[in-house]
């Protein structure tokens, strides 16, 4: 029984696929179109990887973009708080300078007191 399938087959797989006869030329034309949709293909496969590699560093561009613009805000709010700071150091520094200084009213007072001083030791001296 394995011989009669055995011997069956090949008839059987001949008659069910058709023959098909091409001239040589293109045959190798057939088989050269698909080497190069083989080759074709492979390159549309690198292309893809390579064009989602692309876009994985747009999108890293576009996070590292956005961080640099909230650190460029963070430099101009630190910035503006030194100078108010600058700012409010300068007001200190001229209000000391102001209350070192004495007034006008302060220098007389003290002239006359070392003046009545001056006075009453020169009148004990005599």
């Amino acid at each position: 029984m394995l011989w009669a399938i055995l011997l069956v087959s090949p008839v059987y797989a001949q008659t069910s696929q058709p023959d098909v006869c091409l001239p040589a030329e293109t045959a190798a034309q057939v088989v050269v179109d698909l080497e190069k949709a083989k080759i074709m293909q492979q390159q549309v496969d690198l292309l893809e990887k390579q064009t989602q590699e692309l876009e994985k560093q747009v999108e890293l561009l576009k996070q590292i973009g956005t961080l640099q613009k909230e650190q460029v805000d963070i430099s101009k709010q630190t910035i503006d708080d030194y100078k108010k700071l600058m700012e409010d150091k300068d007001k200190i520094c001229e209000q000391k300078i102001k209350d070192a200084k004495p007034g006008f009213w302060t220098t007389v007072t003290q002239y006359g007191i070392f003046t009545a001083i001056g006075v009453v030791i020169g009148v004990l001296i005599m």
